[in-house]
């Protein structure tokens, strides 16, 4: 979204490094943008009251998911660039990782800004691009020159977060939900919360294993809330889902 401006500052062999970054950190939008397409035309056409519950069920699902594969990408990352792109690339290992934490952020706003768009209110998601741009360009003379291409990724993955940060304020102002509905995880697993808020022991080595996982990827977050549902709640939401 931004990354035209980040390229202006660096090296010609930087742009090649931080291409290679961009390129495969998108890969994490894949499922974030298949599913904004099929929510658009679906919340353009439901009333207000379905668009606003929808919105959120459909958002924090979206981020989970981006977040686990945003995870699983982070841990492959520098076998999958060797593996594409050459030796000469394994550079572009770490501003990869540091557009991560954004990408996810910005699957999140792309479920946002459809929701956004389907309440008429195309000029809000403009606003948000323009501020996010803003910012990017600010990050960029900060941190570029003393950080090279890794300054480059962080300003991008700032901007994305200020993005979905300015996206969640105008789902709250538009729809009177609460931002949290949007991006709680919530678990039908009272055992899993448990163990993940530290109130359970992890019973083996491979639940430890999953569970510093998890704890891993919720880092990616400055705030976050886990919280039980039950399993009736699980079933209603997929049926939900699964009728985009």
């Amino acid at each position: 979204m931004f990354d035209a401006e980040e390229t202006a500052f660096v090296s010609t062999a930087g742009v090649g490094v931080y291409a290679v970054s961009v390129t495969v950190s998108q890969s994490v939008w894949f499922i974030a943008n298949a599913v904004a397409v099929v929510l658009l035309p679906r919340l353009t056409g439901a009333d207000a009251s379905d668009a606003a519950r929808t919105t959120p069920l459909v958002c924090r699902s979206t981020l989970f998911v981006s977040a686990l594969a945003a995870l699983a990408l982070g841990v492959a990352s520098l076998w999958l660039i060797e593996a594409l792109f050459g030796d000469d690339f394994e550079s572009a290992v770490e501003p990869l990782l540091w557009l991560l934490p954004g990408t996810v952020a910005l699957a999140g706003s792309k479920i946002l800004t459809s929701y956004i768009f389907s309440q008429g209110h195309p000029l809000t998601n403009s606003l948000i691009t323009v501020a996010a741009l803003a910012v990017t360009l600010a990050a960029d003379f900060a941190l570029i020159p003393p950080f090279g291409v890794a300054g480059a990724a962080v300003a991008s993955s700032l901007a994305y977060g200020v993005h979905f940060a300015l996206s969640l304020a105008a789902y709250r102002r538009l729809s009177g939900g609460s931002i949290w509905e949007a991006v709680v995880v919530r678990g039908d697993s009272r055992r899993v919360i448990e163990q993940l808020t530290g109130h359970r022991k992890a019973d083996d080595d491979h639940l430890r294993r999953l569970r510093d996982e998890a704890w891993q990827l919720l880092g990616d977050f400055k705030r976050y809330r886990l919280v039980w549902q039950s399993p009736e709640d699980t079933q209603a939401i997929l049926g939900e889902i699964s009728n985009l």
